[in-house]
């Protein structure tokens, strides 16, 4: 699947830290390396492939969490 360029002054999403799904504004493009504006002062450059053109994209590639098996029990517990 080849994706698509996005031409500068678009509106992106992408995910940070596996959690959070953050808006920004393209800046510039170099090969397959977007520079992408953050807020009013801040930038970072990430790859096509990290860039999503709207929220519902970013939200279908979010890692589902799954709830930790509870290895430990505790004696005053027991029988509840």
């Amino acid at each position: 699947m080849k994706l698509s360029t996005i031409e500068e002054g678009t509106a992106v999403y992408f995910i940070e830290s596996s959690r959070v799904i953050t808006e920004a504004r393209v800046i510039r493009r170099n090969g397959d390396f977007y520079i992408v504006g953050i807020g009013r002062d801040g930038a970072i450059r990430v790859r096509r492939s990290r860039l999503f053109l709207s929220k519902e994209d970013a939200q279908a590639h979010l890692p589902v969490r799954l709830k930790p098996q509870r290895t430990y029990q505790s004696p005053y517990e027991f029988g509840a």
